[in-house]
């Protein structure tokens, strides 16, 4: 009993310095995994999200030096909560630019879906746990792919780890200036959506423009009562022959967001 006791009093100033760290380090880890759609995900059991967030903070509380100056001012439990709350904030910062980068691939395939005229047969989005048309759903997943393939996921991790040099665990400071920042950003994201929509937009600009025109020269042809079937089907070919360059230009995409995402948490 005496051993217990004296194991358990050496063992209870180490908890006093890093279990409020750890508390801090999951609000930023938590804040991390709110954002981002890929772990946010309603089909992901609570208990993986759980053990991903409980690790990642492990993983940042190993890399941090508990200075006296953290250690202080984690000294309360109302400091504690207080910090947490700036490191769930900049989490949540860090994890909305990376899933901003994300969200374009739903735009364009949002708009690609409705010049398709996709729009009328949504389908169940596991990712949003919401509705999407089938041309969105595509995109989006080819987005979330690219992300895991590339390594973004764990650029994303490593951003993270690297702003402990500029914010330390319990001192993260998200300054207004970066909110308007992540407003600005909002314009890169549309642009980036209609630019990934535009192959299959323009195509069938097109083929409207000719069948209106037909129609005009032959309007016994009644060539619009194929226009649904002509929609679909230029889409898909047009969509198929430009995956390619669309991957290509939605990877380059994903990367500087990522490398947004890190600037923000390194304080640039």
């Amino acid at each position: 009993m005496d051993r217990t006791t004296a194991a358990l009093a050496s063992i209870l100033p180490a908890l006093d310095t890093w279990l409020p760290l750890f508390v801090v380090a999951m609000a930023r880890v938590g804040g991390l995994v709110l954002a981002l759609p890929i772990l946010r995900s309603r089909i992901l059991p609570r208990t993986a999200k759980i053990t991903v967030v409980a690790g990642l903070s492990a993983g940042l509380v190993a890399a941090t030096d508990p200075t006296p100056l953290v250690h202080i001012a984690l000294g309360s439990p109302g400091a504690v909560a207080a910090a947490a709350a700036g490191e769930l904030l900049f989490g949540l910062a860090v994890g909305f630019v990376v899933s901003l980068g994300i969200a374009a691939a739903r735009i364009a395939g949002s708009i690609a879906g409705i010049d398709m005229g996709l729009s009328f047969s949504a389908v169940a989005d596991p990712t949003s746990g919401g509705q999407s048309t089938a041309a969105a759903a595509l995109y989006l997943q080819l987005a979330i792919q690219l992300f895991l393939a590339l390594g973004l996921d764990h650029a994303t991790i490593r951003a993270l780890a690297a702003g402990l040099a500029k914010h330390p665990l319990g001192a993260a400071v998200t300054r207004p200036a970066d909110f308007f920042d992540l407003v600005g950003l909002g314009g890169r994201v549309f642009e980036a959506g209609w630019r990934l929509a535009l192959p299959v937009s323009a195509a069938l600009l097109a083929l409207k423009v000719a069948m209106a025109m037909l129609a005009r020269v032959a309007p016994r042809l009644q060539i619009f009562n194929l226009a649904f079937a002509l929609s679909i089907l230029t889409g898909l070919f047009v969509l198929r022959s430009a995956l390619g360059g669309i991957a290509e230009a939605l990877a380059a995409h994903l990367r500087s967001f990522v490398e947004l995402a890190a600037m923000l948490a390194a304080g640039g």
